[in-house]
């Protein structure tokens, strides 16, 4: 592999991961403009073909809720409340015991941002984390990883992406399984549930992707 290829590949990444970040925000008007960029991407990414089907159902579900008023429903009963959450997106209320929010893992993914000089910004009032401000993190990561590529530090490079490891294997891969299955069966309407099946199966197959030292090895070379 190519470092060209390297880093249309890594910004093929970065790309859908904050596409996915804001499909977790309230929906508005930038809702399509998201789903084009990560329809884009993962079609870039050569990823599986129920990918990809699965963004398309959701751009056809958009256009049959083009008021957005369906959407922001299913969304606050999900997410929100007031009331008991269905599918709260929280990490530590499926990692910690007593599934509460705010446990040692929000700890834990705070303590990683800092590291990178990052802090949540008080307009957001969320939690370290919630599902967009973790899958947020990861564009970070792989933005910082380009920059490092671009900057030819390739021990850098190899540090960050050890980070991004990390991350998947300490968060994502610890709650997101159970998160999207309670979005799947709770949501509905499919917008929430193609999302959350796109989703799982885009940060499995990222963690693969993470696990082959190709990319590394171009690098080296």
């Amino acid at each position: 592999m190519e470092i060209e290829e390297v880093l249309c590949l890594e910004t093929a990444r970065m790309n859908s991961y904050q596409a996915l970040s804001q499909l977790y925000h309230v929906p508005d008007r930038r809702l399509p403009t998201h789903l084009q960029v990560l329809a884009e991407n993962l079609l870039y990414l050569d990823l599986a073909p129920r990918m990809i089907e699965k963004v398309n159902l959701m751009q056809n579900q958009l256009d049959l809720n083009s008021d957005l008023d369906n959407l922001t429903v299913d969304f606050t009963r999900l997410f929100i409340g007031p009331y008991n959450l269905q599918a709260p997106p929280y990490g530590s209320v499926y990692i910690e015991p007593e599934r509460k929010v705010m446990g040692e893992s929000t700890v834990d993914a705070k303590t990683r941002y800092r590291y990178f000089g990052l802090d949540i910004s008080g307009d957001l009032k969320e939690v370290a984390d919630h599902i967009a401000i973790e899958l947020e993190f990861m564009f970070f990561l792989i933005f910082k990883e380009i920059e490092s590529i671009n900057s030819n530090l390739p021990e850098q490079t190899q540090e960050i992406l050890l980070h991004q490891k990390a991350f998947h294997t300490d968060h994502f891969n610890l709650w997101i399984p159970d998160f999207t299955s309670c979005v799947i069966e709770h949501s509905k309407i499919e917008f929430y549930r193609n999302l959350a099946e796109t989703t799982r199966m885009f940060l499995k197959q990222d963690l693969a992707y993470l696990e082959d030292i190709s990319v590394l090895e171009t690098l080296k070379g």
